[in-house]
């Protein structure tokens, strides 16, 4: 049995460390992958965390049960170990494949598509640049921390614009 390694801090450390020990006992997975902006490492702002947790976690055969448990400080795909190879080739999987962290169980990243920029779904990326700036929007008219939501986005959206000009890299 693998053990869970959680290298992450959050002010709900234990409530993710038990909603992982819950999805540990329930998928029995083969692997847990941290992915998106804390594996990225850009999660917080000063001491203020700004972002979701998310996880995929894969595993061998499906649990279809009728009590699924209910995840509140983790956000979870359930994926099969044989359909990873069909990931959709985006730019969440790309740094899936690029950043991930295991924290539970075997590596599976390799099995994750390579994504490059000849085989990157275009229309995924346009639809990320045009929710970037919906979120720069709001907060402008809204009461959120403008310069820093239009700072962090703007940075997304100078990455994700590399794109269409033939650059491709982790860590946006």
């Amino acid at each position: 049995m693998s053990k869970l390694n959680l290298i992450i801090s959050h002010p709900d450390f234990n409530e993710v460390k038990a909603e992982l020990l819950v999805a540990i006992k329930f998928y029995k997975p083969l692997s847990i992958l941290l992915i998106g902006s804390y594996s990225r490492g850009d999660y917080w702002r000063g001491d203020v965390y700004t972002s979701d947790i998310e996880f995929y976690i894969i595993v061998d055969k499906n649990n279809h049960s009728e009590n699924k448990p209910f995840f509140k400080y983790c956000d979870v795909s359930i994926i099969k170990k044989n359909k990873l190879k069909y990931l959709p080739k985006n730019l969440i999987n790309f740094e899936s494949k690029e950043m991930g962290i295991t924290v539970y169980g075997d590596d599976l990243r390799y099995l994750i598509p390579t994504v490059t920029i000849n085989n990157i779904d275009q229309g995924i990326v346009d639809e990320i640049i045009l929710f970037r700036f919906l979120e720069i929007s709001h907060a402008i008219i809204g009461d959120k921390d403008v310069d820093f939501v239009i700072t962090k986005n703007l940075n997304y959206l100078m990455a994700w614009s590399l794109i269409k000009d033939g650059g491709l890299i982790p860590g946006f």
